[in-house]
């Protein structure tokens, strides 16, 4: 089924000698749309296709004239492609940003058989990341319900920059129509139906009725960062020898010994890190709110990045202040990231740890102590029905326990 703006024209973008390979043009413009509704683009709303994978769907031999019209007529821009760094990345023009979205069946038999084979391609891939308990968080994911009457209205409260291309409109269609998905992504991380669904919408999830109950880590990666430093100093098999490691351990090397690194760990477990933060911020004159602690830490602290080809680094008042508070953790972070030359690998190692942490631990408790009762995650949070939150929470403590290692938790009834 193709997803689309409503206004999405393909006869009218495409030349008269392409109008026969419209259902292609929607194709491309659908992909482009669902993955950005599934959070898989950019933070400039770009997503990543591949040429190789377009030319297994899209005919191979009109493709490049077809993605030319559309970007001839402004549907869709794209960014450059640099070799062995990155493929070109495409993304809807922001004439349809406050456009609803509309289904429509895919007729193209071509399209369909191609469709068809590149699926059954992607589910012989998944399958080989998905564990028992990735199995039976996908079967429960069916009893996840949306109240649909109180969705839709939530929905025409949300500006349009909350819900660019009414890519909450996609999220909520999909859990009304049956339609769920459930993958396990290079690094462990799960995605399923309402990863990327706005806080607001998710207070209308239902299971058998009832709202849903979850529980979340506080200061959630800070504290995965801190259990990742006490795992490197102890070379924990447990952890080590999951599948979602890299191959290559962490040098010894890397691993603070000064007592910063305590400190850091006593902020991030109290939830206490970002308030500290902020306060020192704003005696340096940054009057930040919260929200923006954390996203300028997430991008000028865990992954920050050289400013240029040549080494050049940009200047940000949070690093200079967590450097300064927390010095140990500050070298540790650059060591990891190889001082911003691969300024991902501490955020894909939190990834692994996070999801070694809230699938296999806790949720493997959980559907194991109770064999059929629905929970759903979102990365460091799980949800289930308002009766199982005490049991929920138990698993969350039990798996903390283990490690000795106890954050807070923030428990809600309903979200």
């Amino acid at each position: 089924m193709f997803i689309l703006p409503a206004s999405f024209d393909a006869l009218e973008l495409l030349p008269p000698k392409l109008h026969k390979f419209a259902d292609d043009a929607c194709y491309l413009a659908s992909t482009i749309l669902r993955k950005t509704a599934r959070g898989q683009s950019d933070d400039n709303g770009y997503v990543p296709l591949r040429a190789q994978y377009l030319t297994q769907i899209i005919s191979e031999r009109k493709c490049k004239e077809i993605v030319d019209s559309l970007l001839a007529a402004e549907a869709i821009h794209r960014t450059p492609y640099q070799v062995g760094v990155r493929s070109f990345a495409y993304r809807l023009d922001d004439r349809y940003q406050a456009d609803r979205h509309i289904r429509l069946p895919i007729e193209n038999k071509r399209l369909l058989r191609n469709l068809e084979r590149l699926a059954a391609s992607c589910r012989e891939e998944a399958e080989h990341r998905m564990k028992p308990v990735h199995h039976t968080l996908a079967t429960l994911q069916n009893d996840l319900q949306i109240d649909g009457a109180a969705s839709k209205a939530i929905l025409t409260t949300l500006p349009v920059e909350s819900n660019p291309f009414d890519i909450q409109g996609i999220l909520v269609q999909d859990i009304l129509d049956r339609r769920f998905r459930l993958s396990v992504g290079t690094y462990g991380r799960v995605a399923n139906s309402i990863t990327s669904m706005k806080r607001e919408i998710r207070s209308a999830l239902r299971c058998a009725g009832m709202p849903l109950a979850g529980v979340d880590i506080s200061c959630a990666q800070p504290c995965l960062l801190s259990l990742l430093i006490r795992f490197c100093r102890k070379n924990v098999g447990s952890y080590i020898g999951t599948r979602w490691l890299p191959p290559v351990a962490l040098p010894c090397c890397l691993v603070p010994c000064c007592s910063s690194v305590a400190v850091f760990e006593t902020a991030c477990l109290s939830g206490e890190l970002f308030g500290i933060l902020g306060m020192r911020l704003r005696d340096a004159g940054y009057d930040w709110t919260r929200k923006e602690v954390k996203k300028r830490f997430l991008c000028d602290v865990l992954a920050k990045k050289k400013a240029s080809t040549a080494g050049a680094e940009y200047p940000s008042p949070i690093e200079d202040i967590f450097k300064a508070e927390f010095p140990g953790v500050w070298k540790f972070i650059r060591a990891v990231n190889e001082d911003g030359w691969e300024h991902a690998r501490l955020i894909r190692l939190l990834q692994q740890l996070e999801a070694w942490l809230v699938i296999e631990q806790v949720c493997g408790r959980f559907v194991q102590r109770y064999p059929g009762e629905f929970v759903i995650t979102i990365h460091d949070a799980a949800y289930c029905r308002p009766e199982m939150l005490g049991a929920l929470t138990e698993s969350f403590e039990d798996a903390f326990s283990m490690l000795d290692f106890r954050p807070n938790l923030k428990v809600e009834g309903a979200r």
